[in-house]
């Protein structure tokens, strides 16, 4: 059953203190699924980075190459 109708429940029957310990739980788990959310952006903004440094060098080693190539002519 999700948290948070089991808090609605809790509620409206008058259990505050089980509603309040349901609204602890769904405000916890929000945070970690937050949390798991922002690790994965992080983690694929770091691939991503990584991606462009890699393409860069490459760009970099290829214009190394041209320029050592004009002044062997």
């Amino acid at each position: 059953m999700d948290v948070k109708m089991m808090e609605r429940k809790a509620f409206s029957s008058k259990q505050y203190d089980q509603a309040e310990h349901h609204q602890h739980i769904a405000e916890q788990m929000e945070i970690e699924e937050r949390q798991l959310h922002y690790q994965k952006i992080l983690q694929q903004m770091e691939k991503e980075e990584e991606r462009l440094r890699i393409k860069m060098a490459g760009f970099m080693h290829t214009l190394l190459k041209r320029i050592q190539r004009d002044r062997d002519e």
